[in-house]
Order: C-alpha cells, then structure tokens, then sequence
C-alpha cells in the first residue's frame, strides 16, 4: 500500500502537484515498512525542499536517516540544505558522513570541496576535488573548481592544467576557455589569453564571464543542486543576464520547483523580451502547474516572436489536447513537423491527439514515425501498444510492451499490461511471470497480486491463488472485492465454512455486493443449506435489477417472470447453461420487454458459444435500453469473437463512453512536454 502511495507521488511530482506529492508521500509513511519507509521520508523531503520547505526538508532527511544511519543521500541532501542557510561546519559534517558510508560519492567530495573553499580552506578544498576526479575522471566541473583554487593559492600553472584538462574531456566548454584565459592573463601571456577569448566567443556569441556554462554541464548530467549553485554565481556576476536566469530556471524545473521556475522564466523574460525560448520554457512550467490558459499564452507568444519555433507548436498542441480541443491540437502538431519534420515528439504527441478521436490506424502510423526517429522512444512503444490493443491486435502490442520492457527493465506498467494481455490470449504461465515480475518491482502492488490470483485460480493451482488472495487482504483489510475473492477460491477448495465466512465479511463491508451473495448461495448449495442459498440468489437478483432513474424499462417484474430468472440464476451458477438459457427465454416471453433478461441469456449463449445468438439477445437489450453499457461491452466481446473486429471496437469505444468504469484499453494521456 505504501508503495502504491510512493508511485502516485512521482506521478504528482512530476505533473508539478507538490502538495498532492507530500499527502501521498504523508500517506505511504503511515502505511510503509522497513525497508522502504527511510525511502518514503527522503522522497518526501526532497519535494519539500522544491516546494521551498528546507526545515522541513531537513527534518524528513534527518528522519531518513535515523531508520538508515548509512542512508548516503539522505546526509548530502542534508548538507546541501545546511549550506544553503549558512551553516558550514554542518554541511560539512554531513558531506563526511556521506563519503564515509560511500567513499565514491564524487559529489559529495565536490560539494565538501566547496564549502571548504569558501571557509579558505584551499589544500582541503583541493584534496576534495582531486578525491571527486579520482572517483569520476571525467568530471568537467571537479577541474574546474580545482583549478580556481589553485589561482586562489597562486598556482597559476596548476590552474591552467586543470582547465587543459578539462577542454580535453570538453572541448567546447565555453567556460573552461575563459577561466583559462584568466589563468593566462594573470601569468602574463596575453596573446594566449585573448586567443582563449577568441575560442569562448566562437562557442558562445552571448557568454558572459561567469559559470553559467559550467551550470548547462551539470544540469546535462543530472547535478542539478551544482547547476543552480553555478548559475547563482553567474548572476552574482551579471545580475542583468537574462540567459542565466532562464537556465536556471529550466534546473528549478527539472528539479519540481514550478514556482521558482517561473519566476527565473519571468525574470529572464524582463531582461529580454524578446527571449522566445524563455516563454516556450514557462508555458511548460504553467502547464504543469495546471494552468493551461497561462501555458497557451506563452506559447502562442513565443511563436509570435518566432514564427518558425517547431517546439512551441508541438507544446501548443499539447495544452489544447488537455484542454479538449484536439481539432487545435492537430493543427498545431501538423505545424511542429513541417517546420521540424524530425522531432520524434511531435508524432508521439499527435498519435496521442489521433487515438483520443480514435483514430487508432492514424495513431499508430505516428507512433511508428516517431519510433523510426527514435528507436529508444520508450513512450512511443507504449502508446503504440495502447492503440493496438484497442484494435484487439494482441500480439501487436505484446510486442510493443516487449520493446519497452527492453528498453526500460523495471517499466511496471509495461510488464502489466503484457501479462494481461497474455492472459487473454490463453497464455497464463505467461501472465503469471508478467504479474510476478510487476510484484518483485513493487512488493506492494496489489493490483498485480489480484490479476495473478485470478489466472492461477484458473489453471487450478488454487494454494497460490490462496496466498495471493491473503496478500490482498492485508493490502485492503476494509475491500469487499478481496473476501468476495478469497470466498470464491476457498470454495473452489472445498473450503465451504472458511468461503462463507470471508462472503459474510464483504456483505458486511459492501451490503449492495450482489456478487457477494452469489458466492455465498453457491457455498451454501455446496454445503446442501438449499433456503439459506435460495435466500442469498434472491437478495443477489433484486440488487441486480434495481431500476436506473432514467430507464423505466427496469420495473418490477411480474412474479412467474421473476421465478424464471431466479432459477436461471441458480442454473447457470451450478454450471446447466442450457437450463439457464431455457429459463430465461421463459422470463422473456412473460415480460419481453425485460432488457435484463436478453442481456444475461445473451450472455449465457456467449459462455455456450453462441456468439451469433448472443449477438441478437445484446441487439434486443439495446433496442429496450440505448444506455445498456453492459449490452454493448459483450457484445464487443462477441462480435470480436466472430471476427468482426472494426464492430468490437465500435461497440467497445461506445460502451466506455456511456460508462468509463468498464475495463477500457489504456489510452495515454496528453504526454509531459520535454525541453527542446
């Protein structure tokens, strides 16, 4: 369950819900287990720093740590906060206690490096970023630093062969040129100074001489506390350079802080107001804040300012999606590939516009364009695999799935829908590996636990469906659903006093649970309990037939119809199909105007095989009942089964449209705007 809660909070952080991300974060710690509950306190802390809570960022780390005194991340975070409010001597305690449960941790070198510089600590300070590059040799930003605190000692020739160093591994850092021009100038050798200068201006037309470039590098590889700590330098230096204050806002944003984000963005945008970049980068920032309105004005600006902007089109298209003009946001994806006809993006994101209209031949087509750009286009197989399955092109979009899953090993929702979809094409040993695979990613999945339950309840190996079924019921101890479950396998078992017990708790918990009372009359049939069954079959079929307020054909019946009904019941759950069908052509001809009934004798010639005959009884419900969800989901099922599959998805796309709660194929949802 705590898992559960820790996966929507990703999903609310990265949709920039911040406060919604700390609820469920608030909710898995309530409900989580050593050893994940020192995990459930970091996460938290580090949305509550992007939310700008430190202290009580701090706090959760401190937490973290005290349930996992070797929890490295959770004392740099620490530190970093500590830093931040000018506590050295703190910060550094914690970067120590980091490198000494992991003696490779190059950052927390690096960030110990800083703060000795800025106590004047230059040997220990340089030590540190030599211990960071002996641990990442590749490190840009470690030579860099090293390289400033050497001039700090005065050895400018060690400072230069730190910048050397650095243009090696990176030979268009603009940055390491002009901090090696200044090394150069300080030893005198102005000629190789301005030639430095010369190579900084070539890389970089709009540098300034601060550490804005040594920011981009570290935003590239993910240090994005770094990358803000430089661009804090580059406009400490240039408190007027609008570029900075739009790089780091795209850091704020990588890192959850929407707020900040936009405020960098609008910072940027006062300095340089023709910066479109800047209002494309916002308007995903208000996006993700949910404010839509605010998002299309940017973009629409941003392409005002430059009409050729591919990226602000296909973000454009992205926001009216969401906002339910897909007519606006095809137009305005077709725009994004003209102007860029290869950003794999854009046809992803007009793949998803075209399955929203169900358009599933033109969505696939897109999908596959985009993963032609981008073979590693992870969302791309898997919106593709979605469409597919809406067509009821099983192998399709299990192999679709298969792509994500190599792409992406630990892709739960993948290896999910893969099992099920396995399981529906008779493959159950597959499913099973699937779900099981869902499970040792996520202990806590309960979903997976309850799919694997029902495939191995059906190959018969009712022990494990057993066990799968008592996981469930420490997940949701108050779920109706579960008992009714565990009932119907401990039935299944010969179990007839433990199944009756278990459908008496998910009465108990759900009173209009007709399934419930279904289970328990069969147990009871077992048991030879024939009127306390009859009693249970009864109760079953009158919630069943509760009339909807808008359907005045679901009446009461008459009793010999209701009599007929009730023993098609009975007949049909002790397994006589043709007794059932039989009772219920009786029901139907006392009262024909009975939609229930064609329905469930529709479905009974479903279960016998008689897809034509069950298409007809569906046919008839509809026509007493246009608002018969149900009537149109089997008949999909039927019709599919017979071949027709352009009429299964009709029906299907109509039977989700009259109620979404039916068991739809997944459709992605407007996808998360990458920057350009």
């Amino acid at each position: 369950m705590g898992a559960d809660y820790a996966d929507s909070a990703s999903k609310k952080t990265d949709k920039g819900d911040l406060s919604g991300a700390i609820a469920d974060y608030d909710c898995a710690i309530r409900c989580g287990q050593q050893p994940l509950l020192p995990y459930y306190y970091f996460a938290r802390g580090i949305t509550k720093k992007s939310k700008g809570d430190p202290d009580g960022a701090s706090s959760d780390f401190t937490k973290a740590i005290e349930l996992n005194p070797k929890y490295s991340s959770a004392y740099f975070e620490r530190g970093n906060n500590k830093l931040a409010k000018k506590d050295q001597d703190g910060a550094i305690a914690d970067f120590n206690q980091a490198i000494g449960i992991d003696p490779k941790y190059a950052n927390a070198y690096e960030r110990r490096g800083d703060v000795k510089k800025q106590k004047g600590d230059l040997d220990g300070a340089i030590a540190d970023y030599s211990r960071a590059i002996e641990t990442d040799p590749k490190d840009v930003s470690a030579y860099l630093n090293r390289g400033n605190a050497k001039e700090s000692k005065g050895d400018i020739d060690g400072a230069i062969s730190d910048c050397d160093a650095a243009i090696k591994l990176d030979p268009k850092n603009a940055y390491a040129y002009d901090a090696r021009s200044h090394h150069k100038r300080l030893k005198g050798d102005a000629k190789e100074a301005d030639a430095d200068n010369m190579q900084v201006k070539k890389l970089d037309p709009y540098y300034t001489s601060t550490c804005d470039n040594l920011g981009s590098g570290k935003q590239a590889k993910g240090d994005l506390e770094g990358a803000i700590a430089d661009y804090n330098r580059a406009i400490e230096f240039d408190p007027k350079y609008a570029y900075a204050y739009a790089w780091r806002g795209s850091a704020k944003r990588a890192q959850g802080d929407l707020a900040g984000a936009i405020a960098d963005y609008s910072r940027g945008l006062e300095l340089e107001p023709k910066y479109s970049r800047a209002y494309g980068d916002r308007g995903v920032a208000r996006q993700a804040q949910g404010d839509l309105d605010g998002a299309v004005a940017d973009y629409n600006r941003a392409i005002e300012l430059d009409p050729k902007y591919a990226y602000a089109y296909a973000y454009l298209g992205n926001a009216r999606q969401v906002k339910g003009d897909l007519d606006g946001a095809l137009a305005d994806n077709n725009r994004s590939i003209e102007l860029d006809p290869e950003y794999a993006y854009t046809y992803v994101e007009r793949g998803s516009a075209r399955q929203t209209k169900w358009d599933l031949a033109g969505a696939i087509a897109d999908y596959s364009h985009g993963i032609e750009l981008n073979p590693k286009y992870t969302d791309a197989y898997e919106y593709r695999a979605t469409a597919k399955q809406a067509q009821w092109d099983v192998e399709g979009a299990i192999a679709d799935y298969s792509h994500v899953i190599d792409l992406d090993p630990k892709h739960t929702d993948a290896y999910f829908n893969r099992g099920y979809l396995k399981r529906t094409k008779g493959d159950p040993d597959g499913a099973i590996a699937d779900y099981s695979r869902v499970i040792e990613l996520n202990p806590k999945n309960g979903i997976a636990y309850y799919n694997r339950e029902i495939v191995e309840a059906s190959k018969g190996d009712l022990e494990r469906a057993l066990e799968d079924c008592n996981r469930l019921v420490e997940f949701y101890p108050k779920n109706s659903q579960v008992f009714n479950d565990r009932g119907q396998v401990k039935k299944a078992m010969d179990d007839f006093d433990g199944a009756i017990a278990d459908f008496d708790r998910a009465i108990e918990l759900d009173p209009t649970s007709r399934l419930a009372y279904f289970g328990r009359g069969n147990a009871k049939v077992a048991k030879g309990d024939l009127m306390g069954a009859s009693a249970d079959f009864i109760h079953a079929v009158r919630l069943d037939q509760k009339p909807p307020a808008d359907a005045p054909v679901y009446r009461e019946r008459s009793a010999p119809a209701y009599a007929f009904m009730k023993r098609a019941f009975a007949r049909k759950t002790g397994g006589d199909l043709v007794g059932a069908v039989a009772d219920y052509s009786r029901a139907i001809e006392l009262d024909p105007k009975d939609a229930f009934a064609y329905d469930f004798r529709g479905s009974v010639k479903q279960d016998l095989g008689d897809h034509e005959g069950a298409i007809t009884d569906f046919n008839h419900a509809i026509e007493r009942y246009p608002k018969d969800a149900y009537a149109f989901y089997y008949r999909s099922l039927a019709k599919r089964a017979k071949g027709d599959l352009e009429g299964a998805t009709a029906d299907h796309r109509h039977a989700i449209e009259l109620n979404p709660k039916l068991d739809e194929p997944a459709k992605p949802e407007a996808t998360p705007n990458p920057t350009p």
